[in-house]
């Protein structure tokens, strides 16, 4: 009885292909069982960073508003403050030519 002495395949399932390391390496989830907490923590840092990028956009984008009111307002009061004194000289002037006049 020859067929007796042979021995079965030990594996019943598919082979196991021979993969390299850079490819194990580069594609995990297919060699690595998966953990749920490793992917709860993955996915909480990777949300996490989603929104603080977003939430200091939005503080960027609050703060430059605030500098260009605020660049705006500085203008308005560098020009009210040359008409007044422009205002101021005409109003000088005047005195003077007023003053001179009268003493002629």
């Amino acid at each position: 009885m020859a067929g007796q002495d042979e021995k079965p395949e030990a594996s019943t399932g598919p082979k196991p292909r021979q993969s390299t390391l850079v490819f194990r390496l580069l594609n995990p989830e297919l060699f690595v069982r998966p953990r749920t907490w490793v992917t709860v923590v993955g996915t909480l840092a990777f949300v996490s960073s989603i929104a603080f990028i977003g939430w200091r956009s939005l503080e960027y984008q609050r703060e430059e508003a605030e500098r260009l009111e605020y660049e705006q307002a500085v203008r308005e009061r560098e020009e009210r403050r040359k008409k007044k004194l422009e205002a101021h000289k005409r109003k000088k002037r005047r005195q003077d030519d007023d003053d001179g006049n009268n003493d002629s």
